[in-house]
């Protein structure tokens, strides 16, 4: 359990044990206090008070449940936090590749494969990325081995000398301001059977408005 747990679980022991106490202290006393004189108006009905306490008793076994609700929160709550603590932090999709990153990234390619080509928009679009993922390549580590662009993506492969290589400067592929600015994506798989063979990485730009990518500030 974290700190933080532990503090919040002692508070409320705290407060369940100066309940206990209070009880205990009223469960000694003789019959109800006494009551003002001016406590009732002439309209008002005084309640009775069953000879033998049962009224009392009543008070003493409600009391005695609303102890026993706070014991059962303080455990739920020490189970929760310790649940929490055994969870730690996830891990995020820049670190690991997970199924369903997989998953949206080969939908997204397979939409890239079958879309139609817009001479133009490619064109320009392969002209400047060529050109950024060489310069970025070479501050990497990495050659450019394919590239294609159609009419809103490009799909993109570069190769690096091995997965170590890949792994300690994967991410700027991610962060590059390139001149066709669209929505990037870079999954890193787990490592291969040989990590020390040439490794591949796939960069997938969807561009929402491929004009609008054309114009962006870094293209000037």
């Amino acid at each position: 359990m974290s700190k933080y747990g532990i503090t919040i679980v002692a508070s409320v022991a705290g407060i369940l044990a100066g309940i206990s106490s209070s009880l205990i202290l009223q469960s000694r006393r003789h019959g109800p206090s006494p009551l003002p004189a001016d406590s009732f108006t002439a309209n008002s009905a005084v309640p009775s008070i069953p000879a033998d306490g049962r009224a009392h008793d009543r008070a003493s076994d409600d009391q005695s449940a609303r102890i026993r609700a706070l014991e059962r929160e303080i455990q739920n709550l020490a189970v929760a936090q310790s649940s929490v603590d055994a969870a730690g932090p996830r891990g995020s999709r820049e670190e690991h590749e997970s199924p369903s990153a997989a998953v949206q990234l080969e939908a997204g390619i397979q939409r890239h494969h079958e879309s139609p080509i817009n001479p133009r928009w490619a064109s320009i679009a392969t002209t400047r990325l060529t050109d950024d993922l060489e310069t970025l390549g070479r501050a990497h580590g990495f050659d450019l081995a394919e590239l294609e662009c159609r009419s809103t993506s490009c799909l993109a492969v570069v190769r690096f000398g091995s997965y170590a290589a890949a792994s300690a400067s994967w991410r700027g592929l991610v962060h590059e301001q390139y001149r066709v600015n669209c929505m990037r994506t870079v999954l890193l798989p787990p490592p291969p059977p040989d990590p020390s063979a040439s490794f591949s990485l796939r960069l997938f730009l969807d561009c929402a408005d491929p004009e609008a990518a054309l114009r962006s500030p870094s293209a000037e």
